[in-house]
């Protein structure tokens, strides 16, 4: 389903819609008055299928440009969640952007986030146990 989400007055919306992987999470991008989209940048956060153990990192992904992007998170595990940082000012430093987490077995979403210039960004497992079948990007 493809529909408006956000206005910002005096510039382009944003709108959801599908990824075209299939994987049931939404592309949030940023499309002009008449329905054509003006920027489309992902960034994949992990390898699609990826497992990251207790207390793990993911290798941080650098560049990322500033704007309002769509977290999409896939993941299973035992309570699974997953924290999405980014590289603070002082340049060692990772501060918590957003936490996705959930009581179950198994997590799909895409939340919205915002994101400074020229950021980086990695994914942190906060749970003592391994979070399996991952699949993250931003776009």
């Amino acid at each position: 389903m493809t529909g408006l989400t956000q206005s910002i007055p005096g510039r382009d919306w944003m709108r959801s819609r599908p990824m075209d992987d299939k994987s049931n999470l939404l592309q949030i991008e940023q499309v002009n008055s008449e329905g054509v989209a003006t920027t489309n940048y992902t960034a994949d956060l992990i390898a699609s299928g990826s497992s990251l153990a207790a207390g793990a990192t993911s290798t941080a992904v650098t560049g990322i440009p500033e704007g309002s992007y769509g977290w999409g998170l896939q993941m299973t595990g035992t309570t699974p969640s997953l924290i999405l940082e980014y590289l603070g000012p002082d340049g060692s430093t990772y501060i918590t952007l957003e936490t996705a987490t959930t009581s179950g077995s198994s997590y799909a979403a895409t939340i919205g986030v915002v994101i400074g210039a020229n950021a980086t960004v990695r994914l942190r497992n906060p749970t003592g146990a391994t979070i399996t079948a991952i699949s993250s990007s931003l776009s």
